[in-house]
């Protein structure tokens, strides 16, 4: 039980985040608890901890930061290095990038921009997880230069329960796009989104008449989902 007053606040984070790597886990996991509600003076350690070589010390400070939300916010250029070099903390880094919220944004889209497949799908998941301030950039990650970028943001997009104008256009004209999995993804999240996704009618009913059979009948089921006859389409 630790009390944070005058002189402790500098010294306490320290002893904190040696208490990270105690023997007892009661001891590791109380530290953990409390460091979170102390952003002030705790963010600089664990930013510091992020660029050492202690293994345990490292994957525990992501989860700090992440547990701190937004007033992590400093850590965001050490937390991105370490997901976009994809060394064995990737996962943890992009865990708390989520968590601290859409100050990650603008880290999170340069690294499903520029990094290796495996880190931009771990990218792509953590923009998901932040959620509505996230959709902006999502609906412009529909026309990545990546392939697998455009079809996991196309299948995500579905469940993000946002039914904005641009989402729906977003998706439409990803129904178009020359690769079979970018359009399948995109109709299955039309479907998804129902009778919001009305605005997307036109586009969807183009693909009635696809080259692959798979997207023809997603293609007529959405549009039932929208409230849409397919029978004037198929004619």
């Amino acid at each position: 039980d630790w009390s944070v007053t005058g002189v402790q606040t500098c010294a306490l984070p320290i002893s904190l985040v040696a208490a990270l790597g105690d023997a007892d886990m009661d001891v590791r996991e109380a530290a953990a608890a409390v460091l979170p509600k102390m952003s002030k003076v705790a963010v600089p350690v664990m930013i510091t901890a992020l660029k050492g070589d202690n293994k345990n010390l490292l994957v525990m400070a992501m989860k700090i930061l992440g547990a701190t939300g937004a007033d992590a916010k400093e850590a965001i250029p050490e937390l991105k290095r370490h997901l976009g070099e994809f060394k064995g903390f990737a996962e943890p880094a992009a865990d708390a990038l989520a968590g601290i919220g859409a100050a990650s944004i603008p880290a999170l889209t340069a690294v499903a921009a520029e990094a290796e497949a495996p880190a931009r799908a771990l990218a792509v998941n953590a923009l998901f997880r932040i959620g509505a301030p996230a959709v902006p950039t999502f609906v412009d990650m529909l026309g990545s230069k990546h392939v697998d970028v455009q079809r996991h943001v196309a299948a995500l997009l579905g469940n993000m329960q946002v039914f904005d104008k641009s989402v729906v256009i977003g998706l439409g004209f990803a129904t178009k796009d020359k690769d079979y999995q970018v359009r399948l993804q995109a109709l299955q999240s039309l479907q998804r989104m129902g009778t919001n996704a009305k605005l997307a009618e036109p586009y969807i009913v183009v693909l009635l008449t696809d080259i692959d059979p798979q997207v023809r009948l997603t293609a007529f089921h959405t549009l039932q989902s929208l409230g849409v006859d397919p029978r004037p389409g198929l004619k």
